[in-house]
């Protein structure tokens, strides 16, 4: 009988060990595919976060381009000298009419 016993123990035990390892190799194939589907989906948010950061940086070049035009378009001088005569009444004055001050007291005091 004790020979019947320990076979009886020894077979539970294979039976509990066999289980034990089946249940571990289950659980970290569940935990590994998780893992795996979460890093996935990030990488796929990662990708299309830089997609769309991509296309705000070409959008933002291209319009850091216009507004550069923009800017050397109100810069010229004959726009400006329109602007300042039409709309503000002034005039452009002749070279018989600009008058040079020179103040003697300034030079006396670099020398």
């Amino acid at each position: 009988m004790s020979k019947n016993k320990r076979k009886r123990r020894s077979m539970r035990q294979k039976e509990f060990f066999n289980s034990l390892i089946f249940f571990i190799t289950v659980m970290t194939i569940v935990f590994g595919s998780i893992i795996y589907l979460w890093v996935h989906n990030e990488t796929k948010l990662i990708e299309r976060n830089n997609i769309i950061l991509i296309k705000t940086k070409q959008l933002l070049i291209e319009e850091n381009k216009k507004l550069k035009g923009d800017i050397a378009r109100l810069m010229r001088a004959d726009r400006i000298t329109k602007i300042a005569e039409d709309e503000l009444g002034l005039i452009t004055p002749t070279p018989e009419k600009i008058v040079v001050l020179v103040d003697d007291d300034f030079y006396e005091d670099i020398e």
